[in-house]
């Protein structure tokens, strides 16, 4: 069974994207925001992360910094929606900064899913 750790601020989403995952036999953990995610994948076994960008108290761009320093290995997908920016340019960074891929909100179950099996085969 896949183990994904999602992190996204906006609960609809998180439910919404869990429940989706589940469905299609993932194990999903989530998470409100980056502020835990580094004490999460040091306690825990994940095979990726589904992170958003655009998040208070603690935003993706500086997660991704935080689980790099740790783990280099383990697979972050990067989505984002926009926020102050075009999410092009958010999506960018986050793989100039270590992310495996990107998504672009909104996107569809079915999209994310691919993304996350194409990222696993890699």
């Amino acid at each position: 069974m896949t183990r994904v750790l999602l992190v996204d601020d906006d609960e609809i989403i998180r439910e919404t994207l869990s429940e989706a995952l589940k469905l299609r036999n993932f194990y999903v953990y989530s998470l409100s925001d980056g502020t835990k995610v580094v004490q999460e994948i040091e306690e825990n076994d994940y095979d990726i992360i589904v992170l958003d960008i655009v998040m208070p108290n603690k935003e993706g761009l500086e997660t991704i910094q935080d689980v790099r320093k740790i783990n280099s290995k383990i697979p972050i997908l990067a989505v984002s929606g926009g926020g102050r920016t075009a999410p092009s340019s958010n999506l960018a960074i986050a793989k100039m900064m270590g992310a495996n891929d990107t998504l672009v909100k909104p996107f569809d179950s079915l999209s994310l899913v691919q993304k996350i099996q194409k990222i696993l085969e890699n």
